[in-house]
């Protein structure tokens, strides 16, 4: 299990109705938590067949071939709001995660949490989901191979007051637990150098 991963899966659930992992790729993330004894619903969807036959054999590998749902669709447009509580997108831009939520109206209600781990603009994506009545619940960071992902955790919850972001807190966050202060630095050092290279 990479730290990518385990970032996301530290804010899921365990007694949740279902996970959807959108851009699945190899399927691992349905893959852990079927390892881990998640009862809820499992699915595993990508925009290409190609991704869903890797993480078809990677169900197939732990014997979770009749558990993980493969959905070839774009975004959330194969997933019914009643079958998951828990949201992930994960391994795209923050601009293309914005637009994946746009087209799904459905997941602007309480009931469910988005995980969410945009590999680039991730101010775009905090602006959109501040602008959009969501709270950020909580945040974590996890560094692979010199680069330092963002994990976003929020809800809808159009009535909460938390201060508004600055811009440097959309491009690097600021909802982190103390033991990730020193990682926060690093992120924000990094972030300063790319703008002024």
């Amino acid at each position: 299990m990479n730290r990518r991963l385990e970032a996301i899966m530290a804010h899921i659930p365990q007694n949740g109705r279902g996970v959807i992992d959108v851009g699945t790729d190899h399927g691992y993330l349905p893959a852990a938590l079927f390892q881990r004894g998640y009862i809820g619903k499992l699915i595993a969807a990508d925009i290409n067949a190609e991704p869903l036959s890797k993480a078809k054999r990677t169900a197939e590998s732990i014997g979770a071939e009749d558990v993980i749902s493969l959905r070839l669709c774009d975004g959330l447009d194969g997933c019914d709001s009643s079958e998951v509580d828990t949201i992930v997108i994960a391994g795209m831009g923050g601009d293309t995660i914005c637009g994946i939520l746009d087209r799904a109206e459905w997941c602007m209600a309480r009931e469910y949490t988005l995980i969410l781990q945009p590999m680039t603009h991730p101010e775009i994506l905090r602006k959109w989901l501040l602008d959009n009545g969501f709270s950020i619940l909580g945040e974590l960071l996890s560094a692979e191979e010199h680069r330092i992902y963002q994990t976003v955790c929020a809800a809808y919850a159009p009535d909460a007051c938390a201060a508004p972001y600055d811009d440097a807190e959309l491009l690097t966050g600021r909802a982190y637990p103390p033991e990730q202060a020193d990682l926060h630095r690093a992120l924000i050092c990094k972030t300063r150098h790319t703008l002024t290279a």
